[in-house]
């Protein structure tokens, strides 16, 4: 069952919340400067625009981009679409947004662009510049503060003039087709709040000199093949809130340090070859929320200390070799708890009163080596999603499992969970009917099991069910004709069990292939070749 967002989700959210900065910084800029003046565009600069619109629209007005339909001779540069003028009275270009803009075409060297040169903010993401170079001439707007060229096709290597922009405050190159080292000159760039050098081609390590930027709040690295451990000056970042280097190829131990930057919120290392044992210390950051380590070889006991981080609402440490007892008590803001994959864990402890225990939405305890349902389950409310398949969890489903997910309010009861992954366990005995008080499941997947007896009839109030898997059981008896109320079904699978009699034919369950019932002797009808005789069919 799909359960992650996509790494191109991943790269759309990153490029929208830098354009989200610019909206925020650049446009703070305004034509009007006080009640009595107006500024007035420089007719020289009106000139480099329109040449600028002529680069990339060369069959006419009606071929250009929407933004720049608004730039026409004759008219106020300061009012065009995506211009900013100076504050003062001089009636320079300083802001440049043609972000989304539908530009296509190389982006030039000789480009009347750079005639723009008191440019500020240069903002060119998310059009398509036919995998051109980035000009080095880019680097002689040396009073640029901001510069966003997120998925804009471009490629190459990064010219060195780039990194001499000493003004930039936010330098946002993602999801390019870039490639190469990142010289040590980029601790030039000590004015820097954003790096985004996500999605791209980059490798060897990050320059030490990357402690120069002592202004970083945000430091977007995923997507690449860096090599190396976690650079130590990395701690020198005081006021840095979002680190995300995931998906590269960073080695070593994560160091203690990273655990105490004060500012930090959110820190991403998943998808890594980080090894040894997690060793976090009293004193940690107090404010992180996500945190993110999965896909790595991490190995040793949950250290307890982990609890100091008591602010945190994401936790994903899927996919690694980690040992021992998670300790829940202490986060009591904890949303999303992933485990997943952690063959060596021996249980998920919470307290036993519910006043102490999370409310999670999102709990992935797959391939932990469980033997039992966690405690925890019994007082979860707001439950969204539920994994805890390839386990070995026996003995039979109880009765309180149709409460999970269900919250009382005021007037009513809200359901909540959706996704329910209880598969290949040593599950047994009946399902309970109270499963089928589960009514805002959209998922369900009890496969590979040894469960017996019917299919319970209170599956059919399951109306937004999309997903259900019973198979590889020993469900015996026919198929509840109450399944033909799942109008929305687009998926199931009921082979491999003792299911006898003919397969109901209304609704939905007439558009399955043979194979979500193969394996089951008595059954007939269709889509199996074989014919009822003696059922009277419904």
């Amino acid at each position: 069952m799909a359960r992650k967002i996509s790494l191109l989700n991943i790269c759309i959210t990153v490029c929208l919340v830098s354009y989200s900065f610019y909206v925020s910084h650049t446009f703070n800029i305004s034509i009007i400067t006080s009640s009595n003046l107006i500024i007035r565009c420089v007719p020289d600069q009106s000139s480099i625009l329109l040449q600028l619109k002529h680069e990339f629209s060369p069959e006419g007005p009606a071929k250009s981009s929407p933004k720049m339909r608004t730039w026409k001779e004759g008219s106020d540069c300061c009012f065009w679409d995506g211009v900013i003028c100076d504050e003062t009275s001089s009636g320079l270009v300083v802001g440049l947004n043609l972000s989304d803009s539908s530009l296509q075409g190389p982006l030039r060297s000789n480009s009347s662009l750079f005639g723009l040169v008191r440019l500020q903010k240069l903002d060119l993401a998310f059009n398509d510049f036919s995998s051109s170079r980035i000009p080095s001439r880019l680097g002689q707007l040396s009073s640029l503060t901001y510069l966003n060229l997120c998925g804009s096709n471009i490629s190459g290597a990064v010219p060195s003039s780039i990194w001499n922009l000493s003004q930039l405050t936010l330098l946002d190159l993602s999801f390019n087709d870039l490639y190469g080292r990142i010289p040590s000159t980029l601790g030039n760039l000590r004015q820097l709040n954003v790096l985004d050098l996500s999605g791209c081609g980059f490798s060897g390590e990050v320059p030490f000199s990357i402690g120069n930027l002592t202004s970083l709040k945000r430091l977007l690295l995923l997507g690449n093949s860096f090599t190396g451990q976690v650079f130590s000056s990395l701690g020198q970042l005081k006021y840095l809130t979002s680190l995300d280097v995931s998906y590269n190829n960073f080695s070593g131990e994560i160091p203690s340090w990273l655990f105490t930057l004060p500012s930090l919120i959110s820190m991403s290392l998943d998808n890594n070859a980080f090894s040894g044992p997690l060793n976090i210390y009293n004193g940690s950051s107090p404010q992180l929320k996500f945190m993110s380590l999965s896909g790595n070889n991490l190995s040793g006991q949950i250290p307890k200390s982990l609890a100091e981080l008591k602010s945190l609402i994401f936790l994903d440490l899927h996919s690694n070799d980690l040992s021992g007892t998670l300790e829940l008590g202490n986060f009591s803001e904890l949303w999303y708890l992933d485990l997943s994959e952690n063959s060596l864990l021996s249980r998920v402890k919470a307290s036993t009163s519910s006043k102490y225990i999370p409310q999670l939405q999102f709990l992935y305890l797959s391939s932990c080596n469980l033997t039992e349902f966690p405690y925890l389950l019994k007082y979860q409310y707001r439950i969204e999603q539920l994994n805890l398949s390839h386990n070995s969890i026996r003995g039979h489903i109880p009765n309180w499992f149709g409460r999970i997910g269900k919250e009382k309010l005021s007037y009513t009861e809200r359901d909540s969970l959706k996704l329910l992954d209880l598969s290949h366990n040593k599950l047994s005995g009946e399902v309970p009917n109270i499963m089928g008080d589960l009514r805002s499941l959209v998922a369900l997947d009890l496969g590979i099991n040894s469960f017996t007896g019917l299919i319970p009839l209170s599956f059919g109030n399951l109306t937004d069910l999309q997903s259900l898997d019973l198979s590889n059981n020993n469900f015996s008896g026919e198929i509840p004709q109450q399944l033909t109320n799942l109008k929305f079904l687009d998926d199931l699978n009921l082979s491999h069990n003792q299911l006898t009699g003919p397969i109901p034919q209304g609704g939905k369950l007439g558009t399955f292939p043979g194979s979500s019932f193969e394996g089951n002797p008595g059954l007939c009808g269709s889509p199996l070749p074989k014919k009822c005789y003696g059922f009277v069919l419904s």
